[in-house]
Formats: structure tokens, C-alpha cells, sequence
């Protein structure tokens, strides 16, 4: 089917969809708009997981650890059956993959043995979590403002390209990040429903597991819920300090109880690998890894291209408000949860601008917030075109990031390998050793290989594979050759 024609359907969709939430909030129909931004967002990411292969960083990764995980569970490999020497340090290239905690990939292992080994069983739980992130904006909007920032936050969650790309698998971090951006928002809304209420304990141990569920998606960022919570305690003035000593402890022994286990189980089975990769979150901050470096400012940048030029202006209006007490504790909360990632990413010499994304709901209501904002000020404004001029822009320019991520008239092909796999998975076995191809991981995927390699060993080591009883076959960039030599 014509490119064009899908995308500019996909486009037209989502304009009716816009001007349909738009009238229910007008009305008060705050359920219906909530229905047809979840529309939104199913619409957006089911087009965008439609990619029919794995993405190179770091979705083909993932997808593969949890394949492997679905037949061991505790164990976490990459290439299952190593057959030459490799690098434990080397996460594209090891044995025990431990490079991000396995929550994530448990949910993608779960999803795979279900629906097969296939990229829409791996899409499917970011899907999902993806869908619950947007419900969880509006809920937190919500219950810290009103219904109307909620549903213009969740909104704008919805559109948001770069999460999108997220959950498609198009860009790094993928099914993980979104996974811990679910849990920390979970977290949250704990966190809120427990200053709304009255104080109770259980509400403390649901932060705790929300935040352990975290901490299992992507480490340490998950204790950003600790400041969250703690600002937020104090903020809101109903507190005694021998409340905050006791339900601060609480939480986290909370969250050590459902974190702390792996953290023991892989230092226990998989000490050198795991004592590294929790060697280099403190690395981070010391040395750029794998050429991340950037300047210290770069976080501040990169939120005009995640969150749109107006967040700038977003972020002053809340601390405007809180000095002047204007529902102070509410803007305390969404003012920590969205900076203190900021703030403390940028002293890291490794920056990648995807780890903001741990605060984007709050970023999203901030803006939402500015948006009513000014369409309260409007009313009584003298140069009203000024206040109209960036009302619009705060719609208009998540949208075209939205249409410029998400690409929606590029032609989506097939490579090679794809077009071959179906070939492939009927020749090898198995017994099968593959070299000499690019998409090895994609390939150990896809077929049952003993193992597959991009480089094609020497012919020593041929032979000596050859000679164990392995059907050994290389790649010449053209065409497979099996080896049957045993010179």
C-alpha cells in the first residue's frame, strides 16, 4: 500500500482524534477525552512498531537477552553457546549480559514465549506500558491540579516523538525506558494518593515496590522517587519529622527488598560481570562512556528538543508560583521530579539524552499548566494575539516533533537479511555455527543456531569447530559457503 496514502491517513486520524479530545474537555467529558488520547497513543505506537525488523541499539540486544530468558530466567545471556574467547567487559559480545537489570526483559520474555520470536511480541509489553504511562500523566495531573492540565498532559505524553521512538525500538534504551519510565510514574502516584490521604503504611510500601520495580528496569535513577517523596512530605506541611524518619525508612527497605535481590543473586553467580557493570554507574560521573561526552549544559539544551521551546518558560512560571505560595507543594513536586535529573545528569561525563526522560510526565504537566495558565490570563490581557500566539505553539510543537520522529511517509524496507531469513531459518540448525554476518544478533534471534559471529575466525579455528561436530557456514557478504575443509 502507498506509503503516503498510510501516513497521511495515520495523520488525518489523529487531527479528528485532537479536535474530538479537544471538545470533551471543553464539555467537562474528561472520560471520552482520556479515551481518545489513549486512542492516540495506541494509534501512534502500533504504526511505529510496525517496523518489521529489530533495531540495531539497542532493541536487537534486549530482544535476544530475553529470549534466552525465557528458557532460564535467572540466567541472562547474550550469545547463549560462546564458542570463541570473548571480552566479559564487552556488552555487545559476551556471554552473561548484565548491562540493564531484567524487569524489562522478563516482560519481553514473557511476551515472546507467548506470541512467538518476533519484533511485535517484543514491542508488545512497551506498547502496554506505553498506553499506562499516559493514563498514569493524566492521574497525576489530575490529582495535583485538575482534570483539565491532567488531560493536556496526557495529551501531550501521548504525542511525544521521542517516547514514541521509545517504544518502536528505534532509538537506545527502547523497551527498557519505557518500562522504567511506567514504574517511576507508579511511584508517584503512590506518592500523591499518599499526602492526599491520610498517612498510612501500606501506601508507604507501594512507593517502596514501585520503586524496586524501578530500581529492576534501570538501577539507581529509580531513587529519584526518594527526593520526590521526601520534598514532597515536607511541602505539605501535615507531617511530623518522627513520621518523615519512619515512612522514609519504610520506603526504602521497601525498595531494597524488591531490588536488592538480583543485585546480591548477580554478584553471588556472575561476580566479575556484574561488579563491573555496577562499577560503571559510578564511572559515569568519572569518564564519557562509549563517546557520550558532552558539555555540562547539554541536558539544559536538550529539553527545548524533548519537551518543546516553551519549557523554558514552563519551568519559570512554576517557580514563580511557589515563591508567591500559589499551590506550593503541588508545584514543589513537579518542579524536583522534573530538575533534579537535570541537575545531577549533568555533573555525569556519560550524557545521553534519553535519561531525562525519567521526568518527562512532569515536564509534559508543567507545560500543561502553563497552558491554562495563560488561557486564564487571556481573558483579562490587553495584547491577548501575544497570550493566543503561545497557547498555539504549545500545541503545535510537540506536534511536529511528533510528525518529524515518527516519520510517517518514510518508506519502510526490508534488508537483506530480512528478505533472506526465512531461508535461513530453514538451512541452519541447531548444530549450526554462522560467521561473517552483521546481524548475528539478529540472527541467533530469529533461528535456533548454536551461535553466530560478524567476524569469521581464522582458519585454524574453522577447522578445530569443524572437527567438535559443528555444521560450520560463513557469510562473504554475497552469498553462505559451508566449511569443509579440515586443513
Amino acid at each position: 500500500m502507498n506509503v503516503y496514502l498510510i501516513g497521511g491517513a495515520i495523520l488525518f486520524s489523529i487531527l479528528v482524534l485532537t479536535i474530538l479530545i479537544w471538545q470533551k474537555t471543553r464539555t467537562s467529558q474528561f472520560r471520552w477525552a482520556l479515551i481518545f488520547i489513549l486512542l492516540v497513543g495506541l494509534i501512534l505506537r502500533t504504526f511505529v512498531g510496525a517496523d518489521s525488523h529489530l533495531h540495531e541499539w539497542d532493541e536487537r540486544y534486549h530482544a535476544l537477552v530475553s529470549k534466552h530468558l525465557s528458557e532460564h530466567p535467572l540466567k541472562p545471556t547474550l550469545i547463549e553457546n560462546p564458542v570463541l574467547a570473548y571480552d566479559q567487559k564487552n556488552w555487545v559480545g559476551n556471554h552473561i549480559w548484565l548491562a540493564k537489570p531484567p524487569l524489562p526483559l522478563w516482560f519481553i520474555a514473557l511476551s515472546t514465549t507467548i506470541f512467538g520470536d518476533n519484533v511485535y511480541a517484543v514491542r508488545l509489553p512497551s506498547l502496554i506500558f506505553g498506553l499506562l504511562s499516559i493514563y498514569l500523566t493524566f492521574l497525576i495531573g489530575n490529582y495535583l491540579f485538575d482534570e483539565r492540565i491532567g488531560i493536556l498532559a496526557a495529551y501531550i505524553h501521548a504525542i511525544n516523538g521521542v517516547i514514541i521512538e521509545l517504544g518502536g525500538g528505534r532509538i537506545s534504551s527502547d523497551h527498557v525506558e519505557t518500562a522504567f519510565i511506567f514504574f517511576v510514574e507508579l511511584a508517584v502516584v503512590f506518592t500523591i494518593y499518599f499526602f492526599q490521604k491520610k498517612p498510612k503504611y501500606t501506601i508507604t510500601i507501594f512507593v517502596g515496590i514501585a520503586t524496586g520495580l524501578a530500581f529492576l528496569c534501570k538501577w539507581y535513577p529509580a531513587a529519584l522517587v526518594l527526593p520526590i517523596w521526601f520534598f514532597g512530605f515536607i511541602s505539605w506541611k501535615n507531617y511530623s519529622f518522627l513520621g518523615l524518619v519512619k515512612h522514609g525508612l519504610l520506603l526504602i527497605v521497601s525498595a531494597a527488598i524488591i531490588g536488592f535481590p538480583w543485585v546480591y543473586y548477580a554478584l553471588s553467580y556472575y561476580p566479575a560481570e556484574a561488579k563491573f557493570v555496577l562499577g560503571q554507574i559510578v564511572g559515569a560521573y568519572i569518564s564519557a562512556a562509549e563517546n557520550h561526552a558532552a558539555p555540562f549544559y547539554y541536558y539544559w539544551k536538550e529539553m527545548l528538543f524533548l519537551f518543546g521551546e516553551l519549557i523554558y518558560l514552563a519551568i519559570g512560571l512554576s517557580i514563580y508560583q511557589i515563591i508567591k505560595k500559589r499551590a506550593q507543594s503541588q508545584n514543589i513536586l513537579v518542579l524536583v521530579w522534573a530538575l533534579l535529573p537535570v541537575i545531577i545528569f549533568s555533573f555525569a561525563e556519560t550524557k545521553r539524552h534519553t535519561y531525562l526522560l525519567i521526568a518527562a510526565p512532569a515536564f509534559f504537566i508543567l507545560t500543561s499548566q502553563l497552558w491554562f495558565i495563560l488561557r486564564d490570563f487571556v481573558k483579562s490581557a490587553k495584547m491577548k494575539w501575544i497570550y493566543y500566539l503561545l497557547m498555539a505553539a504549545m500545541i503545535i510543537l510537540p506536534l511536529r516533533l511528533m510528525i518529524e520522529r515518527v516519520k510517517f511517509f518514510e518508506q519502510k524496507t526490508q534488508n537483506k537479511f530480512m528478505t533472506s531469513l526465512p531461508d535461513l531459518q530453514k538451512q541452519f540448525n541447531s548444530n549450526t555455527l554462522a560467521f561473517g554476518i552483521d546481524e548475528n544478533i539478529e540472527l541467533m534471534f530469529y533461528t535456533n543456531v548454536h551461535a553466530a559471529y560478524a567476524k569469521i575466525p581464522n582458519q585454524e579455528k574453522l577447522t578445530e569447530l569443524k572437527n567438535q561436530g559443528f555444521d560450520v557456514w560463513c557469510f562473504d557478504g554475497e552469498e553462505w559457503k559451508q566449511f569443509n575443509t579440515t586443513e
